[in-house]
């Protein structure tokens, strides 16, 4: 069993749902706070990266696209907390219904730019079994930090950036902010939710 199948192993029994993985593998990583969330603001910058694929556009009008959004921040040389939230969306994305993937995209934006190529990036979403609504961005070192800023996920070096979520609406300008290795049916229920508001205010328009 690879590293990816045993996270996701330990994932499906629930062991690693609602509490913390422990962060060693290397010392310089900021250990993870006990997760949690809370509300927070975000501000999408209009700058513009590019995924996995090659493909260029603006964070806001071409990756978001005015859909619900759950991103985390990863480095691909990481070892600790990175391979564990990015099992953690593998398993996110198989739950999520039609309906919910339709409107959600997964955003894993690069805490190191300037070694995260979109090959890189390429092989790490096809390690987690990325589809089409889940995006590995990176981009010019100014352009990532701002994205990066608008996230409250900015740190000068990746080792220190903390493990963290952020889930929200664009529309409702409503988000979320996870500490730490979040649970798959915390950021499933939160995406539920967003949606529901959604459907509720387009009954109401």
């Amino acid at each position: 069993m690879n590293r990816r199948d045993m996270i996701l192993a330990m994932l499906g029994s629930g062991a690693a749902l609602y509490r913390p993985w422990p962060l060693q593998a290397h010392e310089n990583h900021t250990p993870a706070p006990i997760s949690g969330i809370g509300k927070t603001r975000v501000k999408l910058a209009d700058v513009e990266l590019t995924d996995q694929q090659r493909k260029r556009g603006r964070l806001s009008r071409d990756f978001v696209a005015g859909r619900i959004v759950v991103a985390n921040f990863v480095f691909t040389t990481c070892s600790s907390a990175c391979p564990v939230i990015s099992a953690i969306f593998a398993q996110l994305q198989q739950q999520l219904t039609a309906d919910l993937a339709r409107d959600t995209v997964l955003l894993s934006l690069s805490v190191d730019p300037m070694n995260d190529t979109p090959d890189r990036l390429e092989a790490q979403a096809k390690q987690y079994g990325s589809g089409t609504h889940w995006r590995w961005l990176t981009g010019r070192m100014e352009d990532m930090e701002a994205a990066l800023k608008g996230f409250g996920a900015y740190s000068a070096r990746p080792d220190d950036h903390l493990p963290m979520a952020v889930v929200g609406d664009p529309l409702s300008d409503t988000w979320y902010r996870f500490s730490g290795t979040p649970g798959v049916q915390q950021l499933l229920r939160t995406v539920q939710q967003l949606q529901q508001q959604r459907n509720l205010r387009r009954k109401k328009s």
